[in-house]
């Protein structure tokens, strides 16, 4: 969390309680989070002062609400004046239906819809990028991450050739998707002429081509993996 410069974690009735020992080694470093974390007994204690949630699980037929990307996601928290929170459930259940309830919205990762399952670390490194990518460059979102990251990634089993692939996919997805995006910006002050609107349906077709290959790269390793092994062998 601490390298996407979130530091308010709110544990609601953890399984092994806390402090947790093992909670630090985890957290490679970001001591400063595990000691500001605060724990509840329900979840809405735990968002009782903010004003807007989001719900991060996959889309919910049983309830009527809106479904966001997390780029979306991203430019209302941006624009709020109050605070927000992000409700991520257990590892192994997720969120169960009375917590979705409590929220404004879903927020959703564009993934396989047959296979939906994204486990808590890599729902919050996602959406956290994603994030990130609508309001940073993205080599200051690289260097400020990566130091923090590449443990957990690397704690987690995954290939960090792979990893270090799509996270530079979702960011620069990031940089130019609605409703921020700072390459959006950057082609508005070139072009002052042009209403921003007309800006974000240029890029639009490039925005779902990135999350088309976003997608085939997560589902399918190999492709990003082949070239890479051609010139390790």
């Amino acid at each position: 969390m601490l390298n996407f410069g979130l530091t308010d974690m709110r544990l609601v009735n953890p399984r092994d309680g806390w402090p947790n020992p093992s909670a630090g080694p985890a957290a490679s470093g970001a001591d400063i989070v595990l000691e500001r974390a605060r724990v509840f007994e329900n979840a809405e204690a735990a968002i009782a002062d903010c004003s807007t949630i989001y719900a991060s699980t996959v889309r919910r037929r049983d309830l009527i609400m809106p479904v966001l990307t997390p780029e979306a996601m991203a430019g209302d928290i941006a624009c709020s004046a109050t605070p927000s929170a992000i409700l991520f459930g257990a590892e192994r259940s997720g969120l169960e239906t009375e917590e979705v309830a409590l929220a404004n919205a879903i927020v959703t990762v564009p993934i396989n819809p047959d296979f939906g399952s994204l486990n808590l670390a890599q729902a919050v490194i996602l959406l956290a990028y994603l994030a990130l990518g609508s309001l940073m460059e993205a080599f200051a979102v690289m260097v400020i991450t990566v130091p923090i990251v590449t443990p957990l990634v690397l704690s987690l089993g995954y290939d960090i050739v792979w990893w270090g692939i799509i996270m530079m996919m979702v960011v620069e997805v990031g940089m130019i998707h609605p409703p921020l995006g700072l390459n959006v910006f950057v082609l508005k002050s070139i072009t002052p002429d042009i209403p921003i609107w007309t800006i974000y349906k240029g890029v639009l077709p490039f925005c779902v081509a990135d999350l088309i290959k976003l997608i085939l790269m997560v589902l399918i390793p190999a492709i990003t993996l082949w070239l890479p092994s051609t010139m390790i062998h």
